[in-house]
C-alpha cells in the first residue's frame, strides 16, 4: 500500500509537470504568433491557456490582440482584468479607457484617462484624451456640426468585411476591400483572420432627382497589376489621374520583403497610366523594410506627398509625414509636426487626405475625440497651417472613422466607419456637406497686418471660441441659410466685430470675413509747473477732473516740476495745480473728437503770493538772507517787505468815468475765476486815474472805480471780506504823463486803470508789508 501511494503521488507530480510544460509550450507558441502579428491564432491560444491557468502575461497580450484587431468589447473586458494586476503599466490604463470610450462608456473611461494623464503628464495624448470624455466636450462634438452633414451607408458597395478608402477615379470610385473569399487558394490575413485587402472599382450613376443622389455599379476588382497576394490599398491619384500612389505590403516582383523580425511591412508605390495600363511601378525612396509607410495623398500641384509611417524619430505609433518633389525626385520624409505642431501624438495618425483648397484631413485616436479614430482637419493658407479641428458628429462616432475624401467642390465625399448599423466591420459611407467655408481674418486696422492669438467668438456654429493662427485667421464651417456674427478680442485692442450670411450660397462656397481691430486711443498728458520767473515748482499738487464723471486724477510734480498721466478718449479735463503760497491755476485740455492717439501738453505757471524761496518777515530795512533750494544750491534773497503784485488783468476806464466797460467785464471774469479757484486769497483792487483834473477829484474818482469793481465781484458771489478797494488817484502815473506834460489820448488811457494784487489770505491774514 505504501508503495502504491508513492507511485500515485509520483504519477500526479509527473502529470502536473507535463501540464506545466505543455502550458509553457503553448504560451511560447502564442507569443510567437503575437510577435508575428498573427493575432487571430494568438487569441485562440491565449484563451485556451487562460481557461486552464490564470496567467498575467497571457491576459496582457490577449487584451492587446483584441485591441489590434478592433474587437473593442473583448478589449474592454480583458483590459479590465489587466488594470487590476500588479504588473499593470500606465499604457494599459490608457487602452482600457479607449476601449470603454469606444463602447459608449465615457464616464467610466474618464477615470482611466485621468490616471494616465497624472502618471505621464508630459504626453500630449494623455492631456487630449483627458478632455475627451468631459460632458461639455462630448456635447459640443455631438451637436456643433450635426446639421453640417448628411451621411448614409452605401449598401450597393459594402460587404460583410472591411471596405474603406474610397476615392474618386474617372466615373466612379476605387476602394480597398476584404470581400474576396473565393478562389482555389484561400489567402487570409493572420492579423484579422479575413482575406487580404484588394482594390475594387465601382461605377457611379447620377439619379434624376436630387443633387448627389447616386447609385453604384457592382464593385469589380481593379487592375490586376496593382493587386497582389497580400494587402493592396488604399490609393491616391495625381490631379490628372495618370499617376497612382498606393499602399501595399512589401512585395516587389512577386518577392515578399520582411524586416529583421520577419514582419512584412507596408510600403508606398507609384505607377503611371499609359494606354489604359498601369506601368513603371516602383517603390518610393523613403520606403524601408524596417518600418511601414502607408496611406499616401498628393497635393493638387503634385509637389507634396503626405503619408503615415511608424519610422524611427516620430512622436509614437504612426505619424504623418510629407515628402516634397525636388528636381524630379521625392525628398526625404519630414515629420509633419515640424509644420503643424502637436498634429502627431504618441498614438496613431493615419489616412491623410489633402484637398485642393489646402485642407489636410486625417484620422487619429490621440487627439480629443468621440472615441476610436476620429477625423480631424487643418487648413493651410500660404505657409501657415490652421488649428487642428475635430469634424464632430455625424462624420465621427464613438467608433473608428477614417479614410475621408471629398470632391473638388468640397460638397460631397466618402468616409469609412465601423459604427453600429453597418453591414460588416468597416463600411464606406457617403456624405453631403451642407455648409459654406468661412475664413475669418483679424487684422490691425492701422497697419493691415494679421493679428495672431486673437480670440474669436461666433453665434452660428455652436462651437467654442477659437484663437487665430499666425496668419490671423480661423476657419469655420457655417450651415446654409445662416447669419453669423463674430466678435474678436485681443489684449491691447478694442473689441472688433464682423458678420456674414450664407443665405443664397451653395454648399462648398467660400466666404471671407475681415475683422479690423483698432488699438484703443491713447492720450498722454505731460506738463511742467513753473512759477512766474520760470522756475520749476516741485511737489505741486495737480488735480485733473473729467467731464466724463471719472474719479479725479491726483498727481504731484517731481523735482523738475514735471507730471504726466494718461487721459481717456472723448473727454474734456480741467487741470488744476495748487501749492501753499501760490495762486491755484487751472487750464483745460480735451480729447473729445480726436481719433488718433497723441500726446497733449498742459504747462502751468503758478504765481506766488510772496517770494517762494524764503519766509517773509516783517522788517523796516531790506534784509539779505541766504537759503538753499531743494537741490541744495545756495540762493541769495533780498527781503524788501513788499507784497508781490500778481499779474491779474488790468481794467481800463473812459475819461472821467467809473463804470465798468464791456471790454473790462471779460477781464473781470478772469479775476472772478482766479478768486473762485483760490478761495482763501484777499486781493487789493487798486484804481488809478490820469493826471488831468484836480488831484483831489482824481482820488475820489479812483475810489469810485475801485468800488465799482468790488460791487461787480460781490454780485458774482465773491465774499466782501476778500476785497479791499483802494483809490490812488494820479499818484502812480506809469508813463511820465504827469501835469503839464503833453501826452496823447492813448497814453492817458494807460494810466486810467485798475490793478489787482494778492495782499493776504483769510486763513493767514494780511501779508507783511501791505500798507
Amino acid at each position: 500500500m505504501k508503495f502504491k501511494s508513492i507511485i500515485s503521488v509520483l504519477f500526479l507530480v509527473l502529470m502536473a509537470s507535463n501540464l506545466v510544460f505543455a502550458q509553457k509550450a503553448k504560451l511560447s507558441k502564442a507569443n510567437k504568433y503575437y510577435e508575428n502579428l498573427n493575432y487571430q491564432d494568438a487569441v485562440e491560444l491565449y484563451l485556451d491557456i487562460l481557461d486552464k491557468r490564470d496567467l498575467s502575461e497571457a491576459k496582457f497580450k490577449l487584451a492587446d490582440c483584441y485591441r489590434k484587431i478592433g474587437n473593442t468589447s473583448e478589449a474592454e473586458y480583458w483590459y479590465g482584468q489587466v488594470v487590476r494586476l500588479k504588473e499593470v503599466e500606465p499604457i494599459h490604463k490608457l487602452y482600457y479607457g479607449m476601449a470603454l470610450q469606444s463602447n459608449g462608456k465615457c464616464e467610466q473611461a474618464q477615470r482611466w484617462y485621468d490616471e494616465y494623464a497624472q502618471l505621464l503628464p508630459e504626453e500630449m495624448r494623455g492631456q487630449f484624451l483627458k478632455q475627451s470624455c468631459a460632458s461639455e466636450n462630448v456635447d459640443d462634438l455631438m451637436t456643433a456640426n450635426s446639421a453640417f452633414y448628411e451621411i448614409e451607408r452605401i449598401p450597393m458597395i459594402n460587404s460583410d468585411l472591411d471596405d474603406f478608402g474610397a476615392v474618386f477615379f474617372k466615373q466612379g470610385i476605387i476602394f480597398a476591400s476584404e470581400r474576396d473569399k473565393g478562389g482555389p487558394i484561400k489567402r487570409i490575413s493572420s492579423w484579422t483572420g479575413n482575406p487580404f485587402l484588394e482594390l475594387y472599382y465601382a461605377e457611379i450613376y447620377a439619379e434624376e432627382e436630387g443633387e448627389f443622389n447616386f447609385s453604384y455599379g457592382s464593385p469589380e476588382k481593379y487592375a490586376s497589376k496593382l493587386n497582389t497576394k497580400l494587402h493592396d490599398g488604399p490609393v491616391a491619384f495625381s490631379r490628372d489621374q495618370n499617376t497612382i500612389y498606393f499602399t501595399r505590403n512589401n512585395i516587389v516582383g512577386g518577392k515578399v520583403g520582411k524586416d529583421d523580425e520577419g514582419i512584412v511591412r507596408l510600403k508606398v508605390f507609384s505607377a503611371e497610366l499609359v494606354d489604359n495600363q498601369w506601368t513603371a511601378l516602383k517603390g518610393l525612396p523613403f520606403n524601408s523594410d524596417e518600418y511601414s509607410v502607408a496611406h499616401p495623398t498628393l497635393s493638387a500641384d503634385g509637389n507634396s506627398l503626405y503619408f503615415s509611417s511608424d519610422m524611427p524619430g516620430g512622436a509614437g505609433g504612426m505619424d504623418l509625414y510629407v515628402s516634397k518633389m525636388v528636381n524630379g525626385r521625392w525628398s526625404p520624409a519630414v515629420n509633419l509636426g515640424v509644420y503643424i505642431p502637436e498634429i502627431n501624438t504618441e498614438s496613431d495618425e493615419v489616412f491623410p487626405f489633402i484637398h485642393s483648397d489646402g485642407t489636410l484631413y486625417f484620422s487619429t485616436n490621440g487627439h480629443n475625440g468621440l472615441g476610436g479614430l476620429d477625423v480631424f482637419y487643418s487648413k493651410k493658407i500660404g505657409e501657415t497651417w490652421g488649428p487642428i479641428t475635430n469634424m464632430g458628429y455625424p462624420i465621427n462616432s464613438i467608433n473608428d472613422d477614417f479614410g475621408i475624401s471629398l470632391n473638388e467642390g468640397k460638397n460631397f465625399g466618402y468616409v469609412a466607419s465601423n459604427r453600429e448599423g453597418g453591414a460588416g466591420n468597416d463600411d464606406i459611407y457617403s456624405f453631403k456637406r451642407l455648409v459654406v467655408d468661412v475664413d475669418v481674418i483679424v487684422i490691425d486696422e492701422q497697419s493691415g497686418l494679421p493679428i495672431e492669438d486673437a480670440i474669436v467668438t461666433y453665434n452660428c456654429a455652436g462651437g467654442s471660441p477659437v484663437t487665430t493662427d499666425a496668419s490671423g485667421m480661423i476657419y469655420l464651417e457655417v450651415a446654409l441659410e445662416k447669419v453669423c456674427d463674430f466678435t474678436a478680442n485681443k489684449e491691447g485692442y478694442e473689441v472688433g466685430m464682423g458678420s456674414t450670411s450664407s443665405k443664397g450660397y451653395k454648399s462648398g462656397d467660400r466666404l471671407l470675413v475681415q475683422i479690423p481691430l483698432s488699438r484703443p486711443l491713447e492720450f498722454d498728458l505731460v506738463g511742467t509747473v513753473v512759477d512766474d520767473l520760470g522756475r520749476p515748482v516741485s511737489n505741486a499738487n495737480v488735480v485733473i477732473t473729467s467731464d466724463c464723471n471719472d474719479e479725479p486724477i491726483r498727481l504731484q510734480t517731481d523735482i523738475n516740476g514735471n507730471y504726466d498721466t494718461k487721459l481717456d478718449p472723448d473727454c474734456c479735463y480741467l487741470v488744476k495745480s495748487e501749492k501753499d503760497d501760490y495762486l491755484i491755476q487751472t487750464t483745460d485740455v480735451c480729447t473729445r473728437g480726436m481719433n488718433e492717439s497723441t500726446s497733449l501738453t498742459a504747462d502751468v505757471t503758478m504765481v506766488p503770493y510772496k517770494d517762494p524761496s524764503t519766509v517773509i518777515t516783517t522788517t523796516t530795512n531790506p534784509t539779505v538772507i541766504t537759503t538753499e533750494t531743494e537741490t541744495g544750491d545756495p540762493v541769495t534773497t533780498v527781503i524788501t517787505n513788499e507784497v508781490v503784485t500778481i499779474q491779474l488783468p488790468k481794467i481800463y476806464y473812459d475819461f472821467d468815468r467809473a463804470n465798468i466797460r464791456r471790454d473790462a467785464s471779460l477781464d473781470l471774469e478772469t479775476v472772478y475765476n482766479v478768486m473762485t479757484a483760490n478761495s482763501d486769497i484777499i486781493i487789493e483792487i487798486a484804481s488809478h486815474t490820469d493826471s488831468r483834473g484836480p488831484a483831489r477829484y482824481n482820488l475820489k474818482l479812483s475810489n469810485r472805480r475801485a468800488e465799482a469793481v468790488v460791487r461787480y465781484l460781490i454780485k458774482k458771489g465773491i465774499d466782501r471780506n476778500r476785497l479791499v478797494a483802494q483809490g490812488y488817484g494820479e499818484s502812480q502815473i506809469i508813463n511820465g504823463c504827469v501835469d503839464e506834460v503833453p501826452c496823447s489820448t492813448p497814453q492817458h488811457q494807460e494810466n486810467r486803470r485798475t490793478e489787482m494784487r494778492v495782499i493776504g489770505t483769510l486763513s493767514g491774514g494780511m501779508f507783511p508789508g501791505y500798507l
